[in-house]
């Protein structure tokens, strides 16, 4: 394993050693066509994290492979004279306007996206918004342990029952312990509480709470569950079950208020300023190839 990490590293080394011709400002040349330039930093930069992080060196030469077929494709194009072209030119700057607009777009909206929403504002909006948020059907919190042998799965049902800390005994005789124990922190809608195992589907559906069903083989593990709470249909959840939710809301709203809010604001200016013209468009109603049914010249967008 380390020798393979090490022959990579080597190998990416010298592919940057001997490719790069900029080695003073650490930009270093991948590959170049026809005068156009590809550097380490702009793979880094256009690369996901995630896929740099797997293979950097497969990585790297996937992205200038692509690269490299692009650039030719752009020079024939080019030696074609569609750069020059009158269609080409009204495509270009539709996508040049996308891109300003977009890019605007995110700035009025990054100081929204940095504060976020607050836990005030998303417990103000629960607490007025209760009814939105009821439960579809019963809810529940229980504890699922699966034991490697039945010694194992008695004997924490035993520590359970003497009262013994959940954690400890999960740890102890449970395999994957730290899922189970974090699962067993929040309530499941019951038709999806330990989907995957329908025996414990069915225990959780008739024993009490607290109660710990008998134990079942399943798989060659075995596996037993125990219900600490429960919540009926068309009871209301607690905000930690939907503040996730409710600030996802709140952000998309608070970021939707802002674009419409300096939308407006620069319109106003703007008209303000006779900088917009707008000309009479009724007579368009009786051209046959425009069919408009307007009733009003009047700008409402907000």
């Amino acid at each position: 394993m380390h020798y393979a990490l090490f022959l990579s590293s080597s190998i990416l080394f010298l592919l940057i050693s001997c490719t790069s011709t900029e080695s003073d400002s650490g930009n270093h040349l991948l590959a170049e066509v026809q005068g156009e330039k590809l550097t380490l930093d702009e793979v880094r930069g256009s690369v996901p994290e995630y896929i740099y992080e797997q293979d950097s060196l497969k990585a790297i030469r996937n992205y200038r492979m692509a690269w490299v077929n692009r650039q030719v494709l752009l020079q024939e194009a080019k030696r074609l004279g569609l750069d020059a072209n009158e269609g080409v030119q009204e495509r270009v700057r539709r996508a040049e306007e996308e891109v300003l607009a977009s890019a605007l777009h995110d700035l009025v909206q990054k100081e929204i996206r940095e504060n976020g929403v607050t836990r005030q504002e998303a417990q103000i909006y629960y607490e007025n918004h209760r009814d939105q948020f009821s439960l579809k059907e019963r809810h529940v919190r229980y504890r699922h342990l699966i034991a490697e042998t039945m010694s194992s799965a008695q004997n924490a049902k035993n520590s359970l029952m003497r009262g013994n800390e959940w954690e400890d005994v999960a740890r102890r005789y449970s395999i994957n312990a730290e899922q189970v124990i974090q699962n067993s922190n929040r309530f499941w809608p019951l038709s999806t509480a330990a989907a995957d195992y329908p025996d414990m589907n069915d225990f959780l559906q008739v024993i009490g709470l607290t109660e710990i069903s008998p134990i079942s083989e399943i798989n060659g593990r075995y596996h037993f569950v125990q219900l600490l709470e429960d919540r009926s249909e068309g009871e209301h959840p607690d905000l930690e079950w939907v503040l996730g939710q409710i600030e996802e809301w709140l952000l998309i709203e608070k970021q939707r208020r802002n674009s419409t809010s300096y939308e407006r604001n620069l319109f106003l200016k703007a008209d303000s300023n006779n900088e917009i013209k707008l000309y009479d468009v009724h007579n368009l109603e009786q051209s046959k190839e425009i069919p408009l049914n307007l009733e009003s010249d009047t700008i409402t967008s907000y």
